[in-house]
């Protein structure tokens, strides 16, 4: 369904959206008319085609200038152009001309990465085709920029296409897929498939299928707890099978138990559907406590009689400062728990932080009277 817009004036009983008919019928829209929805984007080709200079690694179409192609339109011949019987002529890449050129030889550019003047044969061979047609473009970078070695030491591996600054690390270094992601952790043989090459899984192990069934490798069935970047572990010596294995075949480096705590208030374990813990919801003493409200206030002191520092569990509401327990206090003579209104800190029944209820209140008094009489009495004596 196109809009209205899409077709010419002269097709007409158009409604605000109408479907483009291509099997005959006069209702076309205009890309259909012109042809562009036939044609689209030109595809790239993967052809490739051999360098008349020995030792050049140019094999790529855009390599070559297109004055070099000798039968454009028969481009196969060039893979076989060391056959004698054809009389077709070798094409050269740009980079080559560019050497055998005197004049462009000496030509110096600086380089917009490493900011070092090189020539222009250090450039690669898209940047000496642009020179040659004329293109004088202001951003260039060398061959080393755009095409570099694996930082990794005894790599010798270079990217297949230009990198591009998302490529690099933080110091500008590259480092190829094989290190980036290493094969299977257990076997050291099976290559990571693409499914399995994702930003947050760098670095990272991963076990291929073939490993995850078979059965305990000597050697391979206990792991240490570690503490990464986003978990925090244990350091203990554990089982392989107590460290979760995700659906796309990546072991994790912390052990089941420390990425699923129980809380250290309701002690409820974490679920699997959450998600592991992250690191920053661990205390500094290995405690985790859950989002739930009763778990999650901070403790504080009560402002009542008792004056301790309590959970938040043992007050009522937000706003209360004082806790239930000393809101609904028990007698200390008969036991009876008070039940109405939370008593105040500054209620009648109150005696030295013990609370008492009305009809223990006045012997209780009257023995605190008693034994303070008494003890001034042997004071004096």
């Amino acid at each position: 369904m196109r809009p209205t817009s899409a077709f010419s004036s002269d097709v007409a009983g158009l409604q605000p959206k109408s479907a483009c008919t291509t099997d005959g019928s006069n209702r076309l829209c205009k890309r259909c008319v012109s042809g562009e929805s036939q044609v689209g984007r030109t595809p790239g080709t993967s052809a490739t085609y051999r360098c008349a200079t020995d030792g050049c690694s140019s094999d790529k179409e855009e390599h070559f200038l297109e004055t070099e192609f000798v039968d454009a339109a028969d481009r196969s011949l060039f893979r076989k152009w060391e056959d004698a019987a054809s009389k077709k002529v070798a094409p050269k890449c740009a980079q080559c001309m560019v050497r055998e050129d005197p004049v462009a030889a000496k030509l110096q550019f600086r380089c917009e990465h490493c900011k070092e003047s090189k020539a222009l044969t250090d450039f690669s061979a898209v940047i000496c085709k642009q020179h040659l047609r004329g293109e004088r473009r202001p951003h260039k970078r060398c061959h080393e920029c755009q095409y570099p070695q694996c930082c990794i030491p005894g790599c010798s591996t270079r990217p297949a296409m230009a990198i591009l600054s998302n490529h690099v690390d933080e110091q500008g270094q590259w480092i190829c897929l094989s290190h980036r992601y290493p094969p299977c952790c257990i076997c050291r043989s099976t290559p990571r498939p693409l499914s399995a090459m994702r930003t947050r899984w760098q670095f990272r192990d991963w076990t291929c299928e073939g490993c995850q069934a078979s059965s305990k490798r000597p050697g391979a069935d206990m792991r240490t707890c570690a503490t990464t970047r986003t978990r925090r572990g244990c350091g203990q010596q554990k089982p392989l099978a107590d460290f979760r294995v995700d659906d796309h075949g990546h072991r994790s480096k912390t052990c089941s138990h420390c990425e699923f705590p129980a809380c250290v208030r309701c002690r409820r374990r974490r679920q699997l559907d959450e998600g592991p813990v992250p690191r920053s919801a661990i205390t500094d003493t290995g405690e985790w406590i859950c989002g739930q409200t009763k778990c999650n206030k901070k403790p504080r002191k009560c402002e009542g009689a008792c004056g301790k520092v309590k959970e938040a569990a043992a007050f009522g509401r937000r706003d209360e400062a004082t806790c239930l327990a000393r809101q609904r206090p028990q007698c200390e003579t008969c036991r009876y728990q008070h039940s109405g209104r939370a008593v105040q800190k500054n209620a009648a029944g109150w005696i030295h932080g013990r609370w008492y209820c009305k009809k223990c209140e006045a012997p209780a008094r009257k023995q605190r009277r008693l034994a303070a009489s008494s003890t001034t009495t042997l004071r004096r004596g």
